[in-house]
């Protein structure tokens, strides 16, 4: 366990070392008991378990209100009034935890869809079940090939998909965030200059359209620590909707869709596709306020839904550090019933352990170490 020492006798004075003695040979004092530093007593590791409490409800306080502190700066800064997000160890799980949130929020947001297909499967299976006889074949081959196709469906609203260019273009931490969460990758060519090139995005959003129902997280890079490229959230957002708004099609095989023995007319191939925006800004996103490479909008209000940023690289942090930032209502969405992570007081955790402590032995704030 790592020692924290205190290089004064008492409390009046603080200046803190890993260190028991100093250069000069004066011994330092160990610090045992640290209310005051806001330490558990006689667990010294706990001094980087900040995370108790939800930082953003009052009824269950967060107990680092310095981490709540910068989450608030930065979203204010980047133009998310109503932030969410936390300090992350690293700035490969900032960008995980975005594309973890973007991947829950879409299959709340997909929720009934699911129920729906999951419904329909058990009941062609209820149905085959009770077909028996040479009569009934064709129509067991007509169930079991219905209940493929809705497997099929159910798979892809399942698995999000990715859409980025590939590295350098694409920090890599991004790529092996999709492989842990799941997601299928779908790369984008690039321009001149590796932003998103919009004709390739086209193309490869065509792929999908045997699927009426598809769920997107579409990764941008607005400052990311590999290679120039920025890519031009506008733009792409204008796309992605022309896509959505000219995709219909005067005759779809409805076994495809929705699974109804009548021909859809006139159905939107587009109509379920749903879409979220993250953004890698992990190197200079923080000068995106200033620069305004996207007009005058924040990038809330340019349609952004989470974003990463160093606070190492381009603020200087001594800490290896991100931040992953996103609004309220988008949480809120993804952590919905079955995915709802109840916060843990800092209080209840830790009132047990305390009043045990203090019974069994008598607390000093420091001893000295020899």
């Amino acid at each position: 366990m790592t020692m924290l020492y205190n290089k004064h006798s008492d409390l009046d004075q603080i200046d803190t070392t890993f260190y028991s003695t100093n250069d000069d040979g004066t011994r330092n004092f160990k610090l045992v008991d640290s209310l005051q530093l806001g330490i558990v007593p006689q667990s010294l590791s706990d001094i980087f378990n900040f995370s108790y409490g939800d930082p953003f409800d009052p009824k269950v306080p967060w107990r680092n209100p310095i981490e709540r502190e910068v989450i608030e700066i930065l979203g204010k800064l980047l133009g998310f009034e109503d932030m969410s997000g936390y300090v992350t160890s690293s700035e490969c799980e900032a960008n995980f935890s975005c594309l973890w949130w973007c991947k829950l929020n879409l299959l709340m947001q997909s929720r009934n869809r699911i129920n729906e297909l999951k419904l329909m499967i058990e009941n062609s299976k209820m149905q085959s079940k009770v077909l028996n006889g040479v009569e009934d074949k064709n129509k067991r081959n007509s169930l079991f090939y219905k209940i493929y196709q809705l497997k099929k469906q159910l798979k892809i609203i399942e698995q999000p998909v990715i859409i980025c260019s590939r590295p350098p273009f694409t920090d890599v931490s991004i790529i092996r965030a999709a492989k842990a969460l799941g997601l299928k990758t779908c790369f984008v060519e690039v321009n001149e200059d590796g932003s998103m090139n919009t004709q390739s995005l086209k193309e490869r959003l065509s792929d999908f359209l045997q699927y009426q129902a598809v769920n997107f997280i579409v990764s941008l890079n607005l400052g990311t620590q590999i290679g120039g490229s920025f890519d031009n959230l506008l733009n792409i957002r204008n796309k992605i909707n022309e896509i959505l708004e000219h995709k219909y099609s005067n005759e779809v095989d409805s076994q495809e869709l929705n699974y109804n023995e009548d021909k859809a007319i006139g159905v939107n191939l587009c109509e379920n596709w749903k879409f979220v925006y993250h953004g890698d800004a992990l190197l200079y996103g923080l000068t995106l306020p200033i620069l305004r490479q996207l007009g005058e909008k924040t990038l809330r209000e340019n349609g952004l839904d989470t974003i990463s940023v160093s606070l190492c690289k381009f603020l200087g942090s001594q800490i290896p550090s991100a931040a992953a930032i996103t609004y309220k209502d988008f949480t809120d969405n993804a952590f919905k019933d079955d995915n709802f992570i109840e916060y843990v007081s800092i209080t209840n955790l830790c009132s047990a352990y305390l009043e045990n402590f203090l019974n069994s032995s008598k607390p000093r704030y420091f001893e000295e170490s020899y």
